[in-house]
């Protein structure tokens, strides 16, 4: 309840400067001058309004395919205080401002990289409103930042500013000037969520999360639905305030969000993890994560009545920016090649050190497979009920219960690794809800992806990955599915997918764990992995870091040294905060080679163990031996998965495949430990490539491994070896306009074809065409293509994205491809016959006044993402053709629509013979 009220204190006093005591004001604010004159004066970078139609309807489509709801355009720059803004100088500091303007925004943040901020330099980004009342009240100012936000990935990313201006201000000590180092490298610019929602912003989405069949028009496509309950509704004495505490809303990249929520493990260690869907972010993601923290609703509003769509703004000082990717499970919606592995978790650590303030909890754990027991208790106690804590649609936080036990069930590529609640239709009537009526089953909502799932004993068991809910629903639709840590625990049992290595750290695979709080310790040795050449003495710095008012000391071990190796501690124990030295040596009675021991720390009833490992050399590594890809393999994997045989004394393992057996043009390379390695940049398909591997470690670098030579798979629409490429036609749509030569005449009906940037095969942007709720005939047509009547093979390749209105059999909305030889005059549809990838899906139902009804077409949910389709073409040889993509929709039931990238029309012809390239074939012998 004290949260509560200082909630309820700090709404109210908006216009105060309450927290000015404890955040020191921007240094231009003592200037002597005008302040919002001042600011209209500085360098600005503007931003045109956008285009929200058209946001909006790529927004609908995003979030029906299970992609995160997105709330901000990112606006790519590149400013450094060499490229503009203004430098001024007060006493001892330097000030350094840029203002930003961008045209109906409803928000803006910032993203940084090449972060690097002198010790007493400060980062402020501030309203001009703020400013010109010399207020820090929130949320009108963000910061300071100072010194903590300079990370090894060397992004910061700040939470949003609510308005259309800001000012970003870097305070920075004189004589430190020179050192600071950043680049304002994107504004995000946004029109949706937080709170706020730009006038002209309108949403035509489905109801349901990703699975939903109805359609309706929701006023401004931002607020959560009536139906969900607040977490302030729960009394002072609910054991769920607990797990509400670990739960926060975040952002990725400035423009899409999700939710997610910390977790413990079993050191106790109050170690930042944060675990969501994978299907919100991806490995290089979590650097641009700001995640924040108490967004709630101050008091209980009854579910159901129309305040429950009412908004509030997080405070963007109460949040945690940046994290480290850790480990996940591949996610359901993309790239889930088979369907028991794709669970859908992520798990990050987040950066930096909490507020103690901010009151957070660890929440504990169950790893134990489906079914659990989930039960209402007496009356309306939640006691016995499971449920779900998320940030539906980005507004406050809400509770959802489960009264049913909870099975496994399917979604969409995965199988028998998720959890299938059923929300509870009767919820129950919480304390500190206002007298009304009957209470409608709470949901989620997208905005909730990622959130947690517990059991009836507050323990969570695993994250949103999205499903049918709706406020309204029923039956089958009344649930959701949750990717299960049963699964996640072990993922596909490698270190990138598998959670327990940091769930577990001390490695005795509970069942499950608690939550926990409050006061405690960590300890922080420089680094974990150690490396050198030779046997000298090892010396390791090691901080024991506090959290909450943990005062006691910590006595430190080292378990686990290899025989004769020895240890000791400069100081023994360490009051926390304090540091103390980690010595080992003798190490010569370990001889060469990898040993891993475990750094302990014990005191005030917590324990923690951080795992270390020790690689020593006293030579340069021999070379490595390759065995997959065998030299002169063929159809080998464009992501081909490498292995080799450890060198002696290889520590690293740098690897390059090149295009040339000299090695003068490297397309890929990696430098990795262990034996085995999978190239994640995917290679040219019916391609030659030449790949080395040599071992490193501290005494210097070995031989290269002999060269293997290998070609990697074909596919349809390649060149068969022993031909070249000639490329007649290329299109990738990289532009805001359709390019030059492309055309939309003769389409019919309110939307046609036009630049997206919702799906992208390559480059920014592909070509769309919308599945409207009325009768349509859009038609693309390309320009004209001399086809060769000499060539070996002819093809048109393109990569098609499609969620289209299916019927059974066949298609009530449908696309297809036409050709035509005569400039345009007359088109005939090209068939099954000539398409090697793939046929159409069936017969388009003409019965709702499809234009295209009868033909056959294309229609149905995307098989997997992008796909690339095929047509052969040598049935046109020597002919100059247009190809021409046809959609037409129905006057009944709107879906996503159709895109197309990547068009390309080539020609394979025989490849010179090598022995004439030297061309002497016409000139006399020399």
């Amino acid at each position: 309840m004290t949260r509560i009220l200082a909630a309820i204190l700090m709404a109210i006093l908006t216009t105060t400067a309450v927290a000015a005591g404890e955040r020191p004001p921007p240094a231009s604010w003592a200037l002597e001058r005008d302040t919002l004159a001042d600011i209209r004066q500085l360098d600005t970078l503007r931003y045109d309004a956008l285009d929200l139609e058209a946001i909006a309807a790529e927004d609908a489509g995003r979030e029906a395919m299970g992609q995160p709801p997105r709330f901000a355009i990112p606006r790519e720059t590149s400013v450094r205080t060499a490229d503009a803004g203004r430098w001024e100088v007060d006493g001892d500091t330097a000030i350094w401002r840029i203002a930003v303007s961008a045209e109906e925004a409803v928000l803006l943040n910032f993203g940084f990289d090449d972060v690097f901020l002198p010790e007493g330099a400060r980062l402020y980004v501030y309203s001009p409103k703020a400013a010109d009342e010399q207020s820090m009240a929130p949320p009108g100012v963000i910061g300071p930042y100072g010194s903590e936000i300079n990370k090894p990935h060397g992004e910061f990313w700040t939470p949003n500013l609510r308005g259309n201006e800001a000012v970003i201000e870097f305070n920075v000590p004189v004589e430190r000037q020179d050192e600071l180092r950043f680049r304002i490298k994107q504004v995000s610019q946004g029109y949706r969520g937080f709170g706020g929602t730009a006038l002209s912003y309108h949403q035509n989405k489905r109801q349901g999360n990703y699975d939903g069949k109805q359609a309706c028009e929701t006023t401004g496509g931002a607020r959560s639905g009536a139906c969900n309950q607040d977490v302030a509704c729960l009394s002072e004495e609910d054991p769920w305030n607990d797990p509400v505490r670990s739960v926060g809303a975040y952002t990725v990249s400035g423009t899409d969000t999700c939710t997610g929520s910390l977790v413990n493990n079993t050191a106790n260690d109050q170690r930042m993890l944060f675990v969501t869907a994978s299907h919100c972010i991806g490995e290089s993601d979590p650097p641009s994560m700001v995640v924040y923290w108490n967004y709630e609703w101050p008091t209980c509003r009854r579910p159901g009545d129309s305040e429950g769509t009412d908004t509030n703004p997080p405070d963007p000082n109460e949040s945690t920016s940046g994290a480290t990717w850790l480990a996940a499970t591949p996610s359901p919606f993309s790239g889930c090649s088979t369907p028991g592995e794709c669970s859908d978790v992520t798990l990050t650590e987040l950066d930096g050190t909490p507020d103690e303030e901010w009151d957070l909890h660890w929440s504990g754990w169950d790893r134990r497979p489906p079914p659990t027991a989930c039960a209402q208790g007496p009356g309306d106690e939640t006691d016995g009920l499971c449920a779900s804590i998320h940030h539906p649609a980005v507004d406050e936080k809400r509770i959802t219960f489960v009264a049913e036990d909870m099975e496994s069930g399917n979604i969409a590529s995965a199988q028998g690794i998720h959890w299938h609640p059923y929300w509870h239709p009767d919820p129950p009537e919480l304390p500190n809800m206002p007298d009304g009526g009957d209470i409608p089953p709470a949901v989620t909502e997208p905005g909730s992806s990622g959130s947690p799932l517990y059991s009836a004993d507050q323990r969570f068991v695993g994250v949103l990955s999205g499903g049918p809910a709706f406020c309204g629903a029923t039956g089958e639709d009344l649930s959701d599915f949750y990717g299960g840590l049963w699964h996640a625990w072990d993922g596909t049992g490698t270190e990138t997918t598998r959670m327990k290595d940091h769930l577990d750290p001390v490695g005795n695979e509970p069942d499950f764990i608690e939550g926990i709080d409050g006061a405690g310790f960590t300890i922080a040795p420089e680094e974990t992995s150690l490396s050198q050449c030779g046997f000298d003495d090892i010396v390791l710095n090691v901080d024991v870091n506090q959290s909450g008012d943990f005062a006691d000391p910590v006595t430190l071990s080292s378990t686990g040294l290899p025989g004769g190796v020895g240890s000791g501690f400069s100081t023994n124990p360490v009051t926390p905060p304090g540091s103390t030295q980690l010595t080992l040596d003798s190490l010569s009675q370990a001889g060469t080679g990898s040993f891993q021991f475990d750094l302990e720390g014990s005191g005030g009833g917590f324990d923690q163990t951080v795992q270390m490992s020790v690689a020593l050399s006293d030579d340069t590594p021999g070379a490595a031996t390759i065995t997959a890809p065998g030299d002169g393999a063929l159809g080998v994997s464009t992501n081909p998965t490498i292995t080799w045989d450890a060198a002696d004394q290889g520590v690293d393992y740098i690897l390059e495949i090149a295009e040339d057996a000299a090695f003068t043009q490297v397309v890929y390379s990696a430098t990795v430990q262990g034996t085995s390695h999978q190239a994640d940049a995917g290679l040219d398909t019916s391609a030659s490539y030449y790949l080395r591997i040599r071992a490193s470690n501290d005494c210097g670098d070995g031989d290269w491994s002999p060269t293997v030579e290998f070609t990697t798979e074909s596919l349809p629409g390649d060149c068969p070896s022993g031909t070249q490429a000639t490329s007649l036609l290329t299109e990738d749509f990289d532009d805001a306009s359709l390019p030059s030569g492309w055309s939309t005449d003769g389409s019919v009906g309110s939307a046609t074809w036009v630049p997206s940037t919702a799906q992208t095969e390559s480059g920014s942007h592909s070509v769309f065409a919308e599945n409207i709720d009325s009768e349509s005939d859009q038609r693309l047509a390309s320009p004209a293509v001399s086809l060769p009547n000499d060539a070996t093979s002819l093809f048109l390749t393109f990569h098609n994205w499609q969620d289209i209105e299916s019927a059974d059999p066949g298609c009530y909305d449908g696309g297809f491809l036409e050709i035509s030889t005569d400039g345009g005059g007359s088109w005939s549809q090209v068939t099954d016959a000539d398409i090697q990838v793939r046929a159409y899906d069936g017969d388009i139902d003409g019965g709702f006044g499809n234009p295209l009804g009868g033909n056959p077409g294309w229609c149905g949910d995307p098989r997997d993402a992008w796909e690339r389709y095929s047509v052969d073409l040598s049935n046109w040889a020597g002919e100059d053709v247009s190809f021409r993509w046809r959609f037409g929709t129905d006057s009944s039931i709107s879906q996503y629509g159709w895109h197309v990238d990547s068009v390309e029309v080539k020609a394979c012809e025989a490849a010179q013979p090598i022995i004439f390239e030297d061309r002497f074939e016409g000139a006399a012998a020399r």
